[in-house]
């Protein structure tokens, strides 16, 4: 554990604190009730995406977690890209046989990835490994504007968002990667450095999305994690829950929605 072998916050004495597996649960439930609200407007009510609002930032503090425990940093963030490629792929495929781009141009894995990868550089103190990542990220959108000047396909950038991680193009854009780079550093830090960092990223994130300030309900959340990791029973389950649940419930929503919209 980062910080020290007790939870934060002590709301009761006696309650079970929330390990890392428990807090991916959570924030998987509340993907979720987001997911309904997009695919199934009208149909699900509008709060359910305040419920989402608690997903992402959940989903980044295990990756904090994930990532600062793990034995072999290079095989997380190679299985990180693996699946947001793959997930960029079939998404792209989706799109292009049944339309409705707007349901799947985005993928939290690449923008997972790219947090831990930052973090990964900052913490080798590699300059040419910041200055490759740095020139790569600059390159990236050129590359694609010439792609798509010689291929005008609005559907391409469904294709390139887990194949080529950029901070510009990836879902949240470059302040989620930051967020999750922030998270990182700060709870390594101690509390109050955490605490601070999330509130003040939580007011930069609502700008524009007044909805998404709601992410701060995640912080208590947060706070009582126990630094444990928590599915030991299940760790083949516990391993790939979030890197196959995650594209395969998308999925299965859009061509719900599909369906509906054909019937419509």
């Amino acid at each position: 554990m980062l910080l020290n072998d007790k939870p934060i916050l002590v709301i009761f004495k006696g309650v079970n604190w929330l390990n890392s597996f428990q807090i991916k649960v959570i924030a998987l439930v509340c993907m979720v009730f987001d997911h309904l609200a997009v695919f199934f407007e009208g149909i699900f009510p509008a709060w359910f995406r305040f419920i989402g609002r608690l997903s992402a930032p959940l989903f980044f503090f295990a990756m904090t977690q994930g990532f600062y425990h793990t034995s072999n940093r290079k095989k997380y963030m190679k299985r990180l890209y693996c699946w947001g490629a793959v997930m960029s792929l079939v998404n792209g495929i989706l799109v292009v046989l049944f339309g409705g781009r707007q349901y799947l141009n985005f993928s939290i894995l690449t923008t997972i990835l790219l947090s831990a990868f930052i973090i990964y550089i900052i913490e080798n103190k590699n300059k040419k490994q910041v200055l490759i990542f740095c020139v790569g990220q600059l390159l990236i959108p050129i590359v694609m504007s010439l792609i798509h000047l010689i291929v005008p396909s609005p559907n391409l950038i469904v294709f390139a968002v887990g194949i080529l991680p950029s901070v510009f193009l990836t879902e949240g854009s470059i302040f989620w990667v930051a967020f999750g780079v922030a998270m990182y550093f700060s709870y390594k830090n101690g509390k109050i450095s955490f605490v601070i960092t999330y509130i003040l990223f939580s007011f930069l994130l609502s700008l524009g999305i007044t909805m998404q300030f709601f992410m701060i309900v995640s912080l208590p959340i947060i706070l009582m994690y126990n630094g444990e990791k928590g599915g030991e029973r299940f760790p083949t389950f516990n391993k790939y829950v979030f890197y196959t649940f995650y594209p395969v419930h998308i999925w299965i929503m859009y061509i719900i929605n599909r369906i509906l919209m054909l019937k419509g």
